[in-house]
């Protein structure tokens, strides 16, 4: 996390040098000036967005998840059903008729619709925000919260 928001860091830096060189100018009222207040403050934005996920605990949460998936997956998914460790249902976000191409692995947490491109995770926390429309910080705290333990990595 903390190299993506040194990334990010970099190509604001790397605007205002551009900015710099042609020449544009810095007084308050011109359109640059509006702008750069606009990206430093997106910037920040980015940044604190980054460093609080590095603050949440996922690997524990999604553990913890892992202890109570089958009764997680019924009350997110209900009506699937288990076919070895894998649980298979109806996929909510689609107009989907038949078991089979929605799948959950029961002891790892990754899951997959086969029949949507691109529709996958590797843990709990994705898939709650996979089928609830969540950002992954906020499907951690939900699924924290429905597990009634602290979202937080403690330090």
């Amino acid at each position: 996390m903390r190299n993506i928001a040194q990334a990010i860091s970099r190509c604001f830096d790397f605007l205002e040098e551009e900015a710099e060189l042609l020449g544009v100018a810095h007084g308050r009222g011109s359109i640059f000036y509006i702008s750069l207040v606009c990206v430093t403050y997106s910037r920040s934005l980015i940044i604190m967005a980054v460093r609080q996920l590095h603050r949440w605990d996922f690997p524990r949460i999604n553990q913890a998840a892992l202890v109570v998936l089958p009764s997680i997956l019924q009350r997110w998914l209900p009506g699937g059903k288990i076919e070895g460790i894998e649980y298979v249902c109806l996929n909510p976000k689609r107009p989907d008729r038949h078991l089979g191409s929605f799948r959950i692995n029961m002891r790892t947490g990754k899951w997959a619709d086969f029949a949507v491109k691109g529709a996958r995770g590797g843990d709990v926390v994705s898939l709650g925000a996979y089928l609830f429309g969540l950002t992954q910080g906020e499907a951690l705290r939900r699924l924290a919260a429905m597990l009634s333990i602290e979202a937080n990595a403690k330090r």
